[in-house]
């Protein structure tokens, strides 16, 4: 369609629930909020179906860059058939407000990355049956010489089919560029584009790209869902560009545990993925689906499928002293968007039983929301024993004030003459509760006192782990 937009204006505020959007669809709920769009869930009135209503922010300006991306991602979705692709249905400008638009089959399910943060490492199996389906989806954009470039585990959704099944579909096409001469560019040469977690090289030094970029970062995926880590273990995005330029990943095998059973042509096929030269890399989709296909033949039986596993109630902990609720944490009612990259490394730290995690930095830029998302993503693993607990010390200037309340917040009563005995008391509390987490907000300013509350719990209770901010 055509786009008669004024440049530079703010879009208006206005809330879109509840009305109809081009006598079309009718706005019901928002689903999601990006950095660049929202998404509300609609119902298609000529259709009477739902669907996934993609608009510009209303906060956003509207300009030339921004309107040429939004369009891009529209038209580059239509031209693809693939089923894991996600379809494209319509895109426009809604017609009261001024919004830019694209409606888009509602997927219902949940994204590679929430689901590995939950579920961890998801073994050879499943790993290989999602990575074929995500390379038939490049066979088809390498086909229309489209290169995806920001290919990660947020952007592949598992859809939840009615036989309970994963359904592999990749989204976003919001950055890919069509190759080759005169081919589309929305960005401006040289300017990096991605996420530095599955960045090729050529990617991170800017220079041109076609699908070998892509096999890059599925080889980053494939990675991730074998271990349940990243092939390179950095904690901040600089560090982690420069070890895609300059260092040789992990291997697989030391990250499992002893005897795990990875095929050698899966690990070869990694290894060929993360090559840093693209000319060591396969030529094509195509080349690499079928390696995935053999494999799959070999480690997947053929009724098999890859089915979401269901959420099983947590057991009650068999503490002595364990309280009557596993957990303290608030869900905070908007959604957590952004940091994606902070919150996988905290996990992959808990999950590789790291015991004290120490979150530093200004105030002000998000360490308390960030150890609340850790904690509520990483709960289903503490439930069954001692629960996941958020300590807030901002009220703390002594020691004997630092116990009283995270004795309080794990209700444990205490009623010792002394404060060593306290402390021993709590220390015993959290031993006997297994593997617990407890979050120590506000934790800088009683930091003399350390050694003899947190240094006590961390020697005496090696189940327990802490994530201090």
């Amino acid at each position: 369609p055509t786009v008669l937009l004024q440049q530079d204006r703010p879009l208006s505020d206005e809330s879109l629930i509840g009305k109809v959007s081009n006598n079309r669809y009718k706005i019901e709920s928002l689903l999601g909020e990006g950095g660049m769009g929202r998404i509300y869930i609609a119902n298609q009135i000529t259709m009477d179906r739902k669907v996934a209503l993609k608009v510009i922010r209303p906060d956003q300006k509207i300009r030339e860059g921004h309107i040429e991306r939004f369009y891009q991602e529209a038209r580059l979705a239509s031209q693809l058939s693939s089923p894991h692709v996600v379809r494209m249905y319509d895109f426009g400008i809604e017609d009261s407000l001024g919004h830019p638009f694209m409606a888009m089959e509602l997927l219902e399910g949940v994204n590679l990355a929430d689901h590995m943060m939950e579920h961890g490492a998801l073994g050879v199996k499943q790993g290989v049956v999602i990575a074929s389906q995500v390379c038939r989806a490049l066979v088809e954009a390498a086909q229309h010489n489209m290169v995806h470039r920001d290919l990660k585990a947020e952007n592949i959704f598992l859809v939840n089919t009615a036989h309970g099944e994963a359904f592999v579909k990749v989204m976003d096409f919001g950055i890919a560029k069509i190759g080759g001469k005169g081919g589309q560019r929305i960005t401006q040469t040289g300017m990096t584009v991605g996420t530095p977690s599955y960045m090729s090289p050529e990617q991170i030094h800017g220079h041109e790209v076609d699908s070998r970029s892509d096999l890059y970062s599925l080889g980053c995926m494939i990675f991730e869902m074998i271990t349940g880590q990243l092939p390179f273990d950095k904690n901040d995005g600089m560090a982690m560009l420069m070890a895609h330029l300059q260092e040789a990943p992990r291997k697989m095998l030391d990250l499992l545990p002893p005897g795990s059973q990875v095929p050698g042509a899966l690990i070869a096929l990694v290894d060929i993925l993360l090559q840093k030269k693209a000319e060591d890399r396969p030529d094509n989709p195509s080349d690499v689906l079928v390696i995935l296909s053999k494999l799959q033949e070999e480690v997947v039986p053929t009724s098999a499928s890859f089915v979401m596993p269901t959420q099983t109630p947590a057991k009650s902990s068999v503490a002595s002293n364990a309280p009557r609720t596993s957990s303290n944490l608030q869900r905070i009612a908007t959604d957590f968007i952004g940091r994606e990259d902070d919150l996988r490394s905290l996990l992959m730290k808990l999950r590789g039983g790291q015991q004290l995690i120490t979150l530093t930095g200004p105030g002000g830029m998000g360490k308390t929301r960030l150890a609340n998302e850790t904690g509520h993503r990483a709960s289903p693993e503490y439930l069954r024993d001692g629960g996941v607990w958020l300590c807030d010390l901002s009220a703390c200037e002594s020691l004997e004030s630092v116990v009283e309340t995270v004795a309080h917040t794990l209700q444990v009563p205490l009623k010792d003459p002394t404060i060593a005995e306290s402390i021993q008391r709590m220390t015993d509390a959290i031993a006997a509760r297994g593997r617990i987490l407890i979050i120590l907000d506000n934790f800088e300013q009683v930091m003399e006192h350390a050694s003899s509350s947190l240094g006590a719990w961390m020697s005496m209770a090696p189940e327990a782990q802490f994530l201090v901010t």
